[in-house]
């Protein structure tokens, strides 16, 4: 079959399959694990509060299209992300963009 697809003779099909197939063989130099380490101890913000996120909607949209904004804060620090609807995927974006730029909270509360 490999030699139909590629146009060539049985020979030439096998040695492109003995040279292209990987069979349990490592390509790395070193474990993986020990490559990608000092990937692991990258220093993420953290920040010692509870904080709360809602949902809001908007009776109007905006330019965007956007139809309300998640509202993620504690006490008088507040962040808004305007976000097109009240849907899992909007409010992962909204938390994930707030600990990126601000920092991981220690815990959130929701009211989902």
């Amino acid at each position: 079959r490999t030699a139909v697809i590629f146009g060539t003779s049985n020979s030439k099909a096998n040695d492109i399959l003995a040279k292209t197939t990987q069979n349990g063989v490592r390509e790395a130099v070193h474990p993986i694990s020990r490559r990608y380490k000092s990937m692991t101890n990258i220093e993420r913000r953290r920040i010692d509060a509870k904080m709360g996120m809602d949902f809001i909607h908007s009776r109007i949209k905006s330019i965007d299209g956007k139809t309300g904004f998640f509202i993620i804060g504690y006490g008088q620090y507040v962040e808004v992300y305007p976000a097109e609807r009240n849907n899992n995927a909007c409010a992962g974006d909204a938390l994930t963009e707030f600990c990126h730029s601000v920092g991981a909270p220690e815990s959130i509360k929701t009211d989902q």
